[in-house]
């Protein structure tokens, strides 16, 4: 990184000729000038003259460094120039090698009146660094850090010398040691002041509690993906921290019991409710009648069915205030709808999404009784343009309208509407419908390849004779060889068959053991993971690992998590050489987080894509029905079981894109007018229909064996 110094590089142009005019605009004046201005503009203006260039660099107060380990070089000189800084942002990408302890020491004796850090990726900081960081800038206000790897002690070292920070925000700290040995955090100095505390991903994040409750200030609680029950912690946190007022859960193990303590903040104005299952209308009923000033309220319900109308009906008759509802996979009718428009005056902007009971008729009701409603989101619901109609009657206060995805509105009905109510923007997004040829014109391949027809033919044929391609029937394949690799490949899919968990958590534990674990153990991941268990390594030992992967996977993705005690009598039957306690499941755990360096984010397997590849599919193609998620999940199973995933040597994206054509290709019969399914693939992926064409071919030909 190459800064600019007072050198003669820096030409004065106003001093060529004409008479500076600049000169006589204060410096104060002219930083202003500065601060309206774009980034690009802003740089560019500074080399003006070398004038400029100091007031540029003594007044900028935000600034952004890709913190790869080469800075540390230009430290010095980049806070001579830009030495008012405030506000930092240090990020490294995930190939490279971040900056250390030196460089951040640097930085905050350089910087001493930082308000604001945040680290991303800066994975070589250690707690160390962060202790002498967090003693050179105690007046840090807001600290966010992802991906990196110190530990307890160095944010404990932040909270015990920051008495002024009041924002926190941590995401994959991999530095937080497992179990009954991690350190408690918190609350230090900071604890009066913290307003707002976020935790997304957290492997061990319950060793958060003590910051959370001895945080007597605490306004907002975000806790998204954290491993492990939390209805314990809410209780405690709601008995100790009354001024909260937003608290956001997602994807968290919370149930009716962590609700009912959330109910006793009786100052809770936000909540917001993600993918939590086990939280039901009990729950959602004993927050609305202690939580009246709540005026925003998200719930995910994942369709469970599990918070109904008379949940929101509580949260109609008690909740008054409510100006924001927001629901996803929640079938609400009018009993409630009618309730929530009577009694919540206030209600502006409501969004309902993936609800099977959200017809004409409730959105009739809502046009009908919403009086204050300003902004109305409809999402994959079964509304059509007879409800779309009720809208231009009903709702005087309405100014926007957005309809998503509602294969029964036209785009006819949304002109007239915004024909007849000019001053509402109406956003209409209808599935695009289906086009055998559409392709044509643009020389794309319209329809799967003959080739691949051809190949899918023979494998379709086999499929026919055996009757199924589900686990349990007879698929064709070669049989398996006996490697070790494809033996573990096994045992881990059955053991997750036997344990009957989610789809999700069984292809989680596959990447985490297949992809990532065991090829680690011919590298050197296991350094760092000195254990009984790896040395020697043996075949009872490797499947323990892979039970233990799965009991990862089912804690971040189900709630409740099978328990320890589940996997241990599995373990019993189905591990034969050796016999394995509670107490080597829980060291087989921490062994593994070791040898994964504690990385264990699941964002990007194939099964996240195709899940919603099928999904989009099924709402543009007649024939999404006769495509199937467990045909999927058969290829990938065919996949693993070769030990094919590598040899692909493409994105995640990519091969779940290209399953989703290969089971298309299998299971959806040679139609008349056949849908342009390279295209679709081609147009919601952006990835290259060669290139997909040439995957579908490996997968059909080499896992298949066709």
């Amino acid at each position: 990184m190459k800064e600019i110094d007072d050198s003669d590089d820096v030409i004065d142009v106003f001093e060529v000729g004409e008479f500076d005019y600049s000169s006589n605009i204060p410096d104060e004046c002219l930083a202003c000038i500065f601060h309206f201005l774009s980034s690009g503009d802003r740089k560019s203006s500074s080399l003006v003259c070398r004038r400029w260039l100091r007031v540029e660099g003594q007044n900028r107060h935000r600034l952004s460094l890709n913190a790869q380990s080469e800075l540390v070089a230009v430290v010095p000189v980049i806070f001579s120039r830009f030495d008012s800084v405030t506000k930092l942002a240090l990020k490294c990408d995930r190939r490279s090698a971040s900056i250390g302890d030196e460089a951040l020491v640097l930085i905050s004796l350089r910087c001493r009146n930082l308000t604001r850090l945040k680290l991303r990726s800066c994975r070589e900081l250690t707690d160390t660094g962060m202790e002498s960081f967090a003693k050179n800038c105690k007046g840090l206000k807001k600290l966010s850090c992802g991906s990196c790897a110190f530990g307890a002690k160095g944010m404990n070292a932040v909270l015990n010398n920051c008495s002024a920070l009041e924002e926190l925000s941590v995401k994959r700290l991999r530095g937080i040691t497992d179990g009954a040995a991690a350190e408690p955090i918190g609350p230090g100095v900071a604890g009066g002041s913290l307003r707002v505390i976020c935790l997304k991903e957290l492997y061990n994040g319950q060793c958060f509690g003590p910051l959370i409750i001895g945080s007597k200030s605490l306004r907002t609680l975000k806790l998204f993906r954290c491993s492990g029950d939390w209805d314990k912690i809410l209780e405690v946190i709601a008995e100790q921290v009354s001024e909260l007022v937003e608290i956001h859960l997602e994807r968290l193990q919370v149930s009716d019991t962590g609700l009912a303590a959330i109910s006793k903040c009786s100052i809770l104005e936000i909540l917001h409710l993600v993918k939590t299952p086990e939280c039901t209308n009990n729950g959602l009923k004993t927050v609305a009648e202690n939580c009246k000033l709540l005026r925003k309220l998200h719930i995910d319900g994942w369709k469970t069915n599990r918070i109904s109308d008379d949940g929101l009906i509580a949260v109609a008759k008690h909740c008054p205030n409510l100006q924001e509802l927001v629901l996803i996979g929640v079938n609400p009718t009018c009993a409630s709808l009618e309730k929530l428009a009577t009694n919540c005056l206030n209600l502006e902007r409501l969004a309902l999404c993936g609800s099977e009971t959200v017809g004409d008729p409730e959105l009739s009701c809502i046009a009908a009784k919403c009086i204050a409603l300003r902004k109305l989101c409809i999402k994959s619901c079964p509304v059509s343009d007879q409800g779309m109609e009720a809208l231009a009657s009903g709702c005087p206060n309405l100014v926007k309208v957005k309809v998503k995805k509602c294969r029964l509105v036209t785009s006819g009905s949304a002109d007239w509407l915004r024909t007849t109510r000019g001053s509402v923007a109406v956003n209409l997004d209808t599935p695009e419908p289906e086009n055998p040829d559409a392709s044509a014109s643009d020389g794309g391949v319209a329809e799967v390849g003959n080739e691949i027809r051809q190949v899918a033919g023979q494998v379709r044929g086999a499929f026919q004779k055996t009757g199924s391609m589900h686990r349990e029937g007879s698929r064709m394949k070669k049989e398996v060889c006996s490697c070790l690799r494809a033996r573990l490949v096994e045992f881990l899919i059955q053991s997750a068959q036997d344990l009957q968990v989610s789809p999700i958590v069984k292809y989680s534990a596959l990447s985490l053991f297949t992809d990532r674990f065991y090829p680690a153990l011919t590298g050197e991941g296991t350094k760092d993971a000195k254990s009984w268990l790896l040395q020697p390594l043996r075949e009872s030992n490797l499947q323990l690992f892979a039970l233990v992967a799965i009991w990862i996977s089912s804690k971040i993705h189900d709630s409740p998590s099978p328990s320890v005690k589940s996997f241990k009598s599995l373990a019993d039957i189905t591990i034969k050489e050796q016999h394995f306690t509670t107490k080597d499941f829980l060291e087989a755990e921490l062994v593994l987080m070791q040898v994964l360096k504690f990385e264990i984010g699941m964002l990007s397997i194939p099964f996240r894509f195709f899940e919603d590849l099928l999904t989009k599919f099924s709402e543009v193609a007649r024939v999404g029905k006769q495509l199937s998620l467990e045909a999927c999940m058969d290829i990938m199973d065919l996949i693993y079981e070769k030990g094919e995933i590598s040899s692909f040597n493409c994105s995640s994206h990519h091969l779940a894109a290209s399953i989703v054509v290969a089971a298309y290709a299998i299971t959806v019969p040679l139609q008349k007018s056949e849908f342009p399914i390279l295209v679709w693939v081609k147009f919601v992926t952006s990835c290259r229909e060669e290139d997909i064409v040439d995957t579908v071919k490996n997968i059909l030909m080499h896992v298949f064996e066709a």
